[in-house]
């Protein structure tokens, strides 16, 4: 994915002529700026919730088509003892909604009888988990997506769901 998202930065840089020795410098710039955590807000509810599932005692795994430090961000916004473990397209090899990295994920789980995907994208999160066989539930999203299994505004909605 990196590979793919850069070679995106090239096309940008080569349309809008900028010098190619200034390449890695934006690029740095671009990651340093992605990693930083006082650049994302935590929705309000997230942490009453993921407690919530702990308690419960659920284990949470977050699924992401997201950079490969995402696991340093989220113990960076304070999230990282509610989650059983950060799973990354990039480093399993498929993107979502490819059926393989839900597998993956569940697989992950020590496959649990009952498996969940919370998300908040029609195609990546609820399409790509139905085909997997989990339960999906859309959230922040008011899409009318008939493959979600619930659709809710927030997370507190969701929670009760589960």
């Amino acid at each position: 994915m990196k590979k793919a998202v850069f070679r995106e930065f090239k096309t940008f840089f080569m349309k809008n002529h900028i010098s190619e020795d200034d390449w890695p410098k934006i690029c740095k710039t671009f990651r340093e700026y992605i990693w930083d955590s006082s650049h994302y807000k935590v929705y309000e509810d997230a942490v009453f919730c993921l407690t919530q599932c702990r308690e419960k005692g659920y284990k949470n795994f977050i699924l992401s088509n997201n950079f490969p430090e995402l696991g340093r961000l989220i113990k960076d916004l304070g999230l990282n003892e509610f989650f059983s473990g950060c799973l990354i397209s990039s480093n399993i090899g498929y993107e979502k909604p490819r059926i393989e990295i839900f597998q993956y994920a569940i697989k992950a789980a020590q496959q649990p009888d009952i498996c969940y995907m919370i998300g908040d994208n029609p195609v990546a999160d609820i399409f790509g988990g139905k085909r997997a066989g989990m339960h999906t539930i859309l959230v922040h999203n008011q899409s009318k997506v008939l493959e979600a299994d619930h659709k809710c505004s927030s997370l507190l909605e969701a929670i009760v769901l589960l």
